[in-house]
């Protein structure tokens, strides 16, 4: 399915609690997974077909490099380079380079250059170059070289090299250096450099050197050295090293040396 597609159903259907469907077959790893949605709930069971397997309230598989754990509920499935963790309701897949992270009715989809982040209502979405941002009501779009912002009642819309001024909703969009502030809403951002700053919900990104820090919900991310760390949740991820440390439910995997630990269940898996 391609990004457009897969939008379009995770719009239609988070609204209704439901999350969802996703099915998978790896023949390499010779896991194959089987979804069903119901109505308000996502049921995702899997089978392994060989590998060793360990039955303690879930499944785990090793089949080498890929590590597939599962604590009842929740399913974390690793192929190798990717990392895949539910949580129970949240389902977060990442396909090797794309990171998509859903925290429960929020859907968090990167497909490798573009982020796409939902917060629950709105929708931001970057397929690549353009950055299409909706908070709730207010949508902007920016199609590539053009900004569009609708911050509610007050549109503001600059189509290249001018100047658009909306001072109803205190929107200041200048195009010409690539610095955009917004005094309403405190939002700060320079296209030129790659800097944006997000003052009213505590959201710093900056683009130029990879770096993305949101202090209101205790998430950082580094896409350029490839460390991201999670505050709010406890759950520590470095693709760099290819170490993965979750304080919060105890898990801790290590796919540089193939050491997998779960303190949770009391079990330690040594893979590799």
């Amino acid at each position: 399915t391609n990004q457009r597609d897969f939008f379009s159903l995770i719009q239609q259907t988070h609204k209704e609690n439901i999350l969802f469907l996703c099915q998978r077959a790896s023949v390499e790893n010779k896991i194959f997974f089987s979804s069903t949605v119901l109505p308000g709930k996502l049921m995702l069971r899997h089978m392994c077909i060989s590998g060793q397997s360990t039955q303690r309230g879930g499944l785990s598989v090793d089949e080498g490099e890929g590590v597939s754990v599962d604590e009842g509920e929740g399913v974390s499935v690793d192929e190798g380079e990717g990392v895949s963790v539910d949580e129970g309701e949240g389902l977060s897949v990442d396909e090797g380079e794309g990171v998509s992270v859903d925290e429960g009715e929020g859907v968090s989809v990167d497909e490798g250059e573009g982020v796409s982040v939902d917060e629950g209502e709105g929708v931001s979405v970057d397929e690549g170059e353009g950055v299409s941002v909706d908070e709730g009501e207010g949508v902007s779009v920016d199609e590539g070289e053009g900004v569009s912002v609708d911050e509610g009642e007050g549109v503001s819309v600059d189509e290249g090299e001018g100047v658009s001024v909306d001072e109803g909703e205190g929107v200041s969009v200048d195009e010409g250096e690539g610095v955009s502030v917004d005094e309403g809403e405190g939002v700060s951002v320079d296209e030129g450099e790659g800097v944006s700053v997000d003052e009213g919900e505590g959201v710093s990104v900056d683009e130029g050197e990879g770096v993305s820090v949101d202090e209101g919900e205790g998430v950082s991310v580094d896409e350029g050295e490839g460390v991201s760390v999670d505050e709010g949740e406890g759950v520590s991820v470095d693709e760099g090293e290819g170490v993965s440390v979750d304080e919060g439910e105890g898990v801790s995997v290590d796919e540089g040396e193939g050491v997998s630990v779960d303190e949770g269940e009391g079990s330690l898996v040594v893979c590799g």
